[in-house]
């Protein structure tokens, strides 16, 4: 009788360890990491007076456009603007896409689409740029921390040292700095600098 006492913690031990085993070699879900945004709560300029400024001076703003017209843009956040023909479901204005990249399409007149590209928020963002502040202590950013973008992407489509992810993917983060640009990467799994794109 006493070895049942002894064998039921054992049991348990090793029960408690198997899972957590198992629990810690399952990656992360990228999409558990992102949360919602209304697009309208984010945008500068609201859509309806986008649209009907752009539609009572159409004459006037395409004359000398180019093909695209920018209203509105908060870096790391969004891009607002009107593009000549059909935008396709994903622009590259911020940087290609990513599991919280978002993208709003609306087709006008004439041929012209209203766009707005964005970036939804992810959890643990003040963790990341912790980190990347440290990282960059002999050149910090020089943007505010709201204009930092975050992207959480596969790591086969960054550049190294992202590959060196225990996760499948990264959480890339774009900042201005004295020296220009940088691009970072960040461990989702572990929350770990990686490095900084080569």
């Amino acid at each position: 009788m006493k070895k049942i006492y002894w064998a039921a913690p054992v049991i348990v031990l090793a029960i408690s360890i198997a899972a957590y085993l198992y629990l810690g070699s399952l990656d992360v879900e990228p999409l558990s990491m992102v949360h919602d945004v209304k697009v309208e709560d984010i945008v500068e300029i609201p859509h309806v007076q986008a649209i009907t400024t752009f539609e009572n001076n159409f004459g006037e703003l395409t004359e000398n456009a180019d093909g695209k017209i920018v209203i509105g843009e908060k870096r790391g956040s969004y891009i607002q603007y009107f593009t000549q023909g059909d935008a396709g479901a994903g622009a590259d204005s911020l940087d290609g896409a990513g599991y919280n990249a978002g993208q709003y399409r609306r087709a006008l007149a004439n041929g012209w689409t209203y766009c707005v590209d964005y970036v939804k928020p992810i959890t643990f963002s003040e963790h990341y740029v912790k980190q990347l502040k440290t990282a960059l202590k002999d050149d910090p950013p020089t943007c505010p921390d709201g204009e930092i973008e975050m992207l959480i992407k596969d790591k086969i489509y960054c550049s190294p040292p992202a590959d060196k992810a225990a996760s499948q993917y990264v959480v890339q983060l774009r900042a201005a700095t004295a020296n220009g640009e940088v691009t970072a990467y960040f461990d989702a799994k572990t929350k770990d600098f990686i490095g900084f794109a080569e």
